[in-house]
């Protein structure tokens, strides 16, 4: 339990520090569930053509196993690099973005 709270610290530091530049001044919102370990950031607003968006821009997962899963990330912060600066093995990280036969070239756990 005390790594699972290290690594949602982790994740959220990384979350809260975003500040998206995409279309025009989106409203950002951190959603956190954690009773299930889901942690995202959310994008809406107006953009370019008066288009209503909602994205999801950032979305970690921490697995029963204890592996943090980077499943969205639109940011351009390294976000695995980030976490394992704060102290997280790259082998607790995994980049659930990227299909699985090209997990093992990218330095992450691959499953």
């Amino acid at each position: 339990m005390e790594k699972i709270k290290k690594y949602e610290k982790a994740i959220l530091d990384i979350i809260k520090s975003q500040r998206p530049v995409i279309l025009k001044d989106p409203d950002s919102y951190v959603i956190k569930d954690v009773k299930n370990h889901h942690y995202q950031m959310l994008l809406s607003g107006w953009g370019d053509g008066e288009k209503y968006f909602i994205k999801v821009f950032m979305h970690f997962h921490i697995r029963p196993d204890g592996k943090i899963v980077i499943l969205e990330n639109h940011s351009s912060t390294d976000v695995g690099e980030e976490l394992v600066e704060r102290g997280i093995a790259k082998s607790d990280i995994i980049l659930g973005f990227l299909p699985e036969y090209a997990r093992p070239y990218s330095g992450y756990a691959v499953a």
